[in-house]
């Protein structure tokens, strides 16, 4: 799953937690965890996944894009 957004009218309605759900029943490869980014500043996300068991694993993700990325090839 790349990202998941829930248009703010259907916040609180269960919805993310059922997508979450959804792509976790549909998954074919037996995975034993999820992980996940979340900006830092994007409260109602991070107290969304916490609520839904989410914890903190203790790093931020870098991206590497834009000219930097052209850089490589």
């Amino acid at each position: 799953m790349q990202d998941l957004y829930v248009a703010p009218q259907a916040c609180g309605t269960g919805l993310a937690a059922a997508l979450l759900a959804a792509a976790f029943a549909h998954q074919t490869w037996r995975a034993k965890y999820i992980t996940l980014c979340v900006s830092a500043t994007n409260t109602v996300a991070t107290r969304f996944y916490a609520k839904c068991g989410f914890t903190m694993r203790g790093y931020e993700m870098m991206i590497l894009d834009g000219p930097a990325l052209k850089a490589l090839s």
